[in-house]
């Protein structure tokens, strides 16, 4: 009896060395399939326990604060009221980014504010952004500050009560730099503040920062501001720097896209801009004395003109190849599933312009 309680013994501990090495044991420091570079959140989930699948985070912030290089954070599908107002966070690098993405086949929607500051190398996917009720008309919704290498993609921001759904800033010399926005739906930039002031993008990078994209994106509906605005808050001897937008699809604007003060080495291409205030261009220079800003191989339509400098101004380039007006004839115009252009003459362009 005693030797086959042995031989017992011996076949739970192989079973239970199996199952560590499959992953099957949860413990604090390994998730699901005996990847500690994968973690996960949930609504239902609790800051204390270890991140897992089973045993997710509740809060997107404490993802944020604790994943590094390499690492992927899924944030499961629902509402998280939260305002994350820059965490300190672990630096990516080219060849191991930090990944934060949407669980597949989930919609997770934050609620209050995601401000992200140094996101070096991190890439942000499907990560939803809505006004929340603690907000105050100050605050930009969305807020990247510096960074080198990050993305913002697949996302839909929406619902500002304030100065931008989102803005991208720079506070230290050459950054923000090689950052992307891209794919994603931003819309509704409600009026708020002082007249043009309430803007569904606004980029205020500062006058050194690095590259920038802006692409693939819909926006639409910033009544009382720009749905793009290159520039800064009113200083003549400020403003942003080496953004390209292009293939975006912009739409009911007071201005759909302004570019000002001392901006320069901004191109504008193959967008779609339709629908501003009478009295404006689909694309204005604003007190532009930046060098090298073109606009050029754009459509629009439903405004003034599509481009209209400030006189006595160096303003922004007509690179040519631009056409006006052009009616796109979108499906519809109500929402993030619309803005599909009917006119084959517009389908060149835009956020569904066929990729090459």
């Amino acid at each position: 009896m005693f030797k086959k309680s042995i031989h017992l013994l011996a076949i739970v501990a192989v079973l239970l060395a199996m199952a560590t090495n499959a992953g099957w044991a949860e413990t604090g420091s390994v998730s699901e399939g005996g990847d500690s570079s994968v973690r996960y959140v949930a609504p239902y989930g609790s800051d204390d326990g270890p991140g897992t699948l089973t045993a997710p985070w509740r809060t997107v912030r404490k993802g944020l604060k604790t994943i590094q290089a390499g690492d992927t954070l899924y944030v499961r599908g629902g509402r998280y009221y939260e305002r994350i107002q820059n965490p300190l966070l672990h630096s990516g690098n080219s060849n191991s980014p930090i990944h934060v993405t949407a669980y597949p086949g989930e919609r997770p929607v934050i609620e209050g504010l995601l401000w992200i500051k140094a996101a070096n190398y991190w890439v942000f996917d499907g990560l939803n952004v809505t006004w929340g009720s603690s907000n105050s008309n100050t605050e930009h919704m969305v807020k990247f500050t510096n960074g080198v290498g990050w993305t913002f993609k697949n996302a839909e921001v929406w619902g500002a009560h304030s100065y931008a759904d989102l803005l991208v800033a720079g506070t230290v010399p050459a950054q923000p730099a090689n950052w992307t926005l891209s794919t994603n739906c931003i819309h509704d930039t409600y009026p708020t503040n002082g007249v043009n002031q309430d803007h569904n993008i606004y980029l205020n990078t500062g006058l050194t920062a690095g590259q920038g994209v802006i692409e693939r994106n819909i926006i639409f509906n910033a009544t009382n501001g720009e749905n793009i605005k290159i520039g800064s808050p009113g200083v003549a001897s400020s403003g942003s720097a080496n953004v390209s937008v292009r293939y975006n699809t912009l739409y009911n604007g007071a201005q759909n896209m302004l570019v000002g003060n001392m901006s320069h080495d901004n191109q504008m291409y193959r967008n779609i801009f339709t629908k501003t205030a009478a009295n404006y261009g689909n694309v204005r220079g604003y007190q532009l004395n930046g060098a090298r800003n073109l606009v050029r191989d754009n459509i629009g339509g439903v405004a003034k003109s599509l481009l209209l400098n400030d006189t006595g101004y160096l303003g922004v380039a007509d690179a040519g190849g631009n056409q006006f007006p052009v009616n796109p004839m979108f499906d519809n115009t109500a929402s993030c599933s619309g803005f599909r252009p009917l006119n084959t003459a517009a389908q060149p362009y835009g956020r569904y312009a066929p990729t090459n």
